[in-house]
């Protein structure tokens, strides 16, 4: 069927926007673009937010530059960074990502999903598809628990409908 989604204004927005999907809770959409943005923007509120760490990560980060530099020396030509260090950048370059188990259960690789949405203050849907499908009621019932505290937005889609009413 054909959808569209509007925000809290009225106006049309995208559904790539808003959405993040799993469609197989085998293999979880832990890269998706929205997710990655949003935690990479989170690190970077929590770093202007302790200047302890603030100040510590740039002295590395200094210390870091004038290593390089002092390898330059070796070179015949000059050379130096064009750029400041930023935090943003340097989670890019190295793949700052969550830390995923393919050993761990399934109902802890959901659970820890689902704090990854939670820690980014992710501001769209989590879409979970057929999700009843693949939990034994006690494991879906803490997948619940888990999204309740956290007070994500989720959407729930299956395939079949359930009598079973969760409080």
């Amino acid at each position: 069927e054909a959808y569209s989604v509007w925000d809290d204004e009225g106006e049309k927005v995208r559904p790539s926007k808003v959405f993040v999907f799993a469609f197989d809770p085998f293999d979880l959409p832990w890269d998706d673009r929205a997710l990655q943005k949003a935690v990479i923007d989170r690190m970077e509120d929590l770093l202007t937010e302790d200047e302890a760490i603030r100040a510590g990560i740039e002295e590395a980060a200094r210390l870091l530059s004038d290593r390089i530099e002092e390898l330059g020396l070796a070179l015949r030509s000059d050379y130096v960074f064009d750029t400041d260090w930023n935090l943003k950048d340097y989670l890019r370059s190295f793949d700052f990502e969550a830390d995923v188990d393919a050993q761990d259960s399934l109902l802890d690789n959901l659970l820890r999903f689902i704090r990854m949405a939670e820690d980014t203050l992710f501001g769209g849907v989590l879409c979970f598809v057929n999700l009843n499908s693949f939990l034994i009621e006690k494991d879906l019932k803490e997948v619940y628990q888990q999204i309740f505290l956290s007070n994500l937005c989720v959407l729930m889609l299956e395939n079949q409908h359930d009598e079973t009413s969760y409080e």
